[in-house]
């Protein structure tokens, strides 16, 4: 606000009156806003006509004095006549003038001025700071007026505004005016004729408006003398006017919509549809919070599209369906945001609901698919859980839902804190399964759980922090409103950049269990078995999606655990690759109830492994044909030494002996000396191997068999270590029964195949040749030196045959000249297929086995076991070791699956790790009976 320059074009001209009690500092007021000066004596204001400037506009108030008494009861009311704006003062030192306000000038000033807005105002604000007024008002057992009892006096009369000032110091006085003057240019100028409380003729948007609202006839006329009611009609009236041509100041906006006080300019208050529809693509201060929504949706949309085409393309359908709906709420959620703000100060009052109502909708679906998305993937192996915690959460989700399009009061000013109230609790009902998650793993497990999203969840809270502080017009009022930079629209972005956190951790990240689609998501095997050939089974099984129950015997565990080296916590490193993604169940197997356990762990699996001595479940009432009554689908797996049938099926099977019956041993070593075994046991892991095939092959038969009309059967998947060995002997047992041939040792040799040997070199270290081809071999012996033996008598493998002392000692002979990393230098760049002969550190530092990602590090957590007998615990160990863990290098297992891949979660479990899940989840045991059993030495200790 500011003085009138002598330049001006079409003044508006507006009358202001001020009424209230006598003696409570009216005539002081205007005095000193309009002669600049405090009267120190009472006096007399004469009526005045000041200029002043709002928002660039020429106005000319005219000041209206009144007296208080009541002997000017007859001449007051003459005063009240044609005026825009009415202020109605008390004093804060004079209770009675208070009370007054609403027993006698609010009263007068309808029946006289009906429809004009009212400003109260609290006269003598200095006075509580004065020791001599307080003295005063103590001695005469008086208080002063605070402010909120001023407050709720200008709600009860229907004051546009209450402020206080103190025309003593000038504090306010300037603000009192500048608030009536705005006040007053909302106020249309009445025709000739016009009657004040008819709607005579008003805009079509105004007439349907109010139609809806219920408050007119079909005549137009008002259907009750409603103050609230007069004052909505004429400041939309007024304001949708204003609003076609500029955009207005907070005060000259209707109370109703005067929420944030620090935006001061910039609103739009547009007539029709299309009008807010074209406000799009102008500066208001609603441009930022439109265009915040509107490219976040076309980011989400483009970021769903992405996802469902890289991450999803070979999900199930039902993590497709999880992963859709938090989309699709998302981007709802912006699209009626955006709705909201273009449609926001639409006079059209019933469009402007609707935009609201659909964006608290959207709210609340979004709240709730963010939700839904955790609990999904929480309990991803708990159905029943999941599905209960789901229900729950669409439940509660429905209830803001139906509230936004029940009720026409839910969008309104007063119920803002039910609203907040009501989307918050929703928000924080996901604490539950949180809580739930916690009890059943720890809080480890949820902190690496809820680790992924903690970015999500710091960029929400920013933008709640500063949508709640209403930074930054607070700080700078005024300064940021044509561009529509403030609170809201900053909460904006930071909301659109949380959930972008956030669907890019569930689609494409770690998140929760590590969840990426893998091939054997969602099936469940029960491990029987001990140290390497059921392990490595259900290893590989559990390594590409497959959950993984481990039963030990309670206390000792597995035999590997203990095996060569031991780690801090006494567990072998050797047991934590091989039983990597499994959870570990103490279970005695020898007592009645143990086994019961395990029969109903059974019914709750896909798949059964065991390596026991054939004959040993079905004594124990575990065979197949029992298992199979209660859960005939199951892929029931067995591996052995020498099958599950035969002569020799009830004989020890350990994979040394096995591989000699095999004819693996034979075949390895040097003609007439003794059979040579590789330093591991190949056989336990080559029938490992094979009975995660022919699961696989079990489980693939099962569903083929439930897309047609014949009953869904497991069957028996028989595995044994000598057939498993015996499968990799090539050509061994064609060329015995087609020639009588037996296949001897041949050393470092391969038997029919010339030139292909390890070759020494100058180093001392070993080179592989395969110069096995044709085309190979006159390559080699060129890049040697020797293309003596390149000429037609050694060009085929028959000839070479013939001559191997004599081809294999001339590349020896090259060989030893020359350092093994040059001898493959050379050959590489002649095409013929050589390589080193590694160790395990040659192996590990390789940059090509770096590249292909081939070596897993995992995260051992440490649990603070005591350590076991045996090998001494931690002897030999390598890497860094903290009281929390160490890291644990593993190689992954083959093959490489490009768009299901598997993965390593978790080293192999502590024993018993699981113990709570499994007795509490999965066999659904009560507190009572699970201690009951601990206490008979059934089940180990639930940690």
């Amino acid at each position: 606000m500011s003085n009138l320059p002598k330049k001006t074009k079409e003044v508006i001209r507006r009358k202001l009156v001020i009424v209230g009690d006598g003696a409570c500092g009216k005539t002081s007021l205007l005095s000193v806003f309009t002669l600049g000066y405090f009267p120190k004596i009472p006096t007399v204001f004469d009526n005045l006509v000041t200029d002043i400037r709002i928002d660039n506009r020429p106005v000319q108030l005219a000041l209206w004095d009144t007296a208080g008494q009541e002997e000017y009861e007859r001449l007051r009311p003459l005063s009240y006549s044609k005026a825009h704006v009415i202020l109605i003062a008390y004093s804060v030192n004079q209770p009675d003038s208070l009370e007054n306000v609403a027993a006698k000038w609010i009263e007068e000033t309808n029946n006289l001025c009906p429809g004009v807005p009212v400003i109260l105002v609290g006269l003598k604000k200095d006075l509580r700071e004065d020791p001599n007024a307080i003295e005063e008002m103590e001695r005469n057992g008086l208080s002063f007026i605070d402010t909120k009892q001023g407050e709720e006096m200008a709600q009860q009369i229907g004051a546009r505004k209450y402020i206080e000032c103190s025309a003593l110091t000038g504090e306010n006085v300037d603000a009192v005016f500048e608030a009536a003057s705005r006040a007053a240019l909302l106020i249309r100028d009445k025709e000739p004729g016009e009657k004040y409380l008819e709607v005579d003729k008003p805009a079509n948007f105004l007439r349907e408006t109010l139609k809806e609202m219920e408050e007119i006839d079909a005549t137009g006329i008002l259907k009750c003398v409603d103050q609230h009611m007069v004052d909505t009609y004429n400041a939309i009236s007024a304001a949708a006017k204003l609003g076609a041509y500029r955009l207005l100041h907070f005060e000259e906006m209707p109370q109703q919509w005067q929420e944030n006080p620090y935006i001061r300019s910039g609103y739009r208050f547009l007539s029709t549809k299309r009008a807010c529809l074209e406000s799009i693509f102008y500066l208001h201060n609603e441009t930022c919070n439109i265009w915040s929504h509107l490219l976040g949706f076309m980011f989400f949309l483009g970021l769903g599209i992405y996802t469902f085409n890289t991450h999803l393309m070979h999900a199930t359908i039902f993590d497709k369906l999880a992963f859709g709906i938090f989309f699709i709420a998302a981007a709802k959620c912006l699209v009626c945001s955006v709705m909201y703000h273009v449609f926001i100060h639409c006079a059209h009052i019933p469009v402007m609901k609707c935009a609201a109502t659909f964006d608290y909708i959207g709210i609340s679906l979004l709240i709730t698919a963010s939700i839904l998305i955790t609990e999904y993937y929480s309990f991803y192996c708990s159905p029943l859980v999941r599905c209960f915690y789901m229900i729950f959460t669409s439940l509660a989700g429905l209830v803001p839902i139906m509230c936004s399009i029940l009720f026409k009061w839910w969008d309104t000013k007063p119920y803002r804190l039910y609203r907040v109230g009501m989307f918050v609790m929703l928000g924080s009902s996901g604490i539950f399964p949180l809580a739930h998650l916690m009890h059943l793993h720890g809080v480890v497990h949820v902190w690496h759980f809820v680790n992924p999203i903690i970015s999500s969840i710091a960029a929400y809270l920013t933008g709640v922090w500063i949508y709640a502080n209403r930074f930054p017009e607070r700080k700078w009022p005024g300064k940021l409103d044509r561009f529509g930079i403030h609170s809201h629209s900053v909460w904006h972005v930071f909301v659109c950049v949380a959930h972008k956190y956030y669907s890019t951790t569930t689609s494409s990240s770690d998140l929760l269990i590590q969840k990426k689609i893998k091939p054997l998501d969602g099936i469940r095997v029960l491990e029987l078995g001990q140290v390497i050939a059921g392990p490595f089974c259900a290893s590989i099984l559990g390594y590409f999606g497959a959950e993984v129950i481990k039963i030990e015997p309670p206390k000792s565990g597995d035999p590997l655990r203990i095996w060569r080296h031991l780690d801090k916590d006494g567990c072998s490193p050797w047991f934590r690759s091989l039983n990597r993604n499994k959870k570990s169940c103490e279970i005695n197997l020898r007592a009645d109830e143990g086994r019961k356990l395990i029969r109903q762990l059974a019914d709750r699996s896909d798949v059964l492994i065991e390596n026991f001595k054939p004959g040993t479940m079905e004594k124990w009432g575990l065979g197949p044909e029992e298992l199979y009554k209660s859960n005939p689908s199951l892929i029931y797996t067995r591996v052995s030494g020498y099958g599950q049938n035969g002569p020799y099926a009830t004989k020890p099977g350990y994979a040394s002996v096995c591989e000699g019956m095999a004819g693996f041993r034979y075949i390895n070593g040097f003609p007439g000396g003794p059979s040579v075994r590789p330093n591991m046991s190949l056989g336990d892991s080559v029938a490992g191997l094979t009975a995660a095939l022919g699961v696989t092959m079990g489980l693939l038969a099962k569903n083929k068999l439930a897309n047609t009309s014949k009953s869904v059967t497991g069957q028996v998947v028989d595995v044994a270590i000598y057939e498993s060995m015996f499968n990799m002997m090539e050509g061994i047992l064609p060329e015995f029964d087609r020639f009588g041939e037996i296949r001897q040792p041949s050393g470092t040799t391969l038997t029919g195949i010339v030139p292909t040997n390890a070759y020494p070199c100058s180093d001392n270290k070993y080179v592989i040749i395969g110069g096995n081809s044709d085309g190979i071999y006159k390559r080699l012996m060129r890049t040697a030196g020797r293309e003596d033996l390149a000429t037609p008598e050694y060009e085929t493998n028959k000839e070479r045959v013939i001559h191997k002392d004599l081809i294999d000692g001339a590349i020896s002979d090259w060989t030893r000249t020359l350092t093994a990393k040059e001898v493959v230098e050379k050959l590489e760049n002649a095409g013929v297929p050589t390589g080193l002969i590694y160790n395990i550190e040659d192996f590990v530092y390789d940059e090509h086995v770096k590249a292909r990602g081939i070596l897993e590090v995992v995260r051992v957590e440490r649990r603070g076991k005591t350590e076991k007998s045996g090998s001494k615990a931690g002897s030999n160990s390598r890497g860094d070791i903290d009281d929390d863990g160490w890291d644990l290098t593993v190689p992954a297992i083959a093959p490489k699956l490009e768009g299901t891949p598997g993965e390593t979660l978790w080293a192999g479990p502590d024993l018993g790790q699981h113990n709570r899940e499994i007795f509490y989840d999965i066999l659904e045991l009560n507190e009572g009976r699970i201690k009951e059993l601990q206490a008979s030495g059934v089940i180990g200790e639930t940690i």
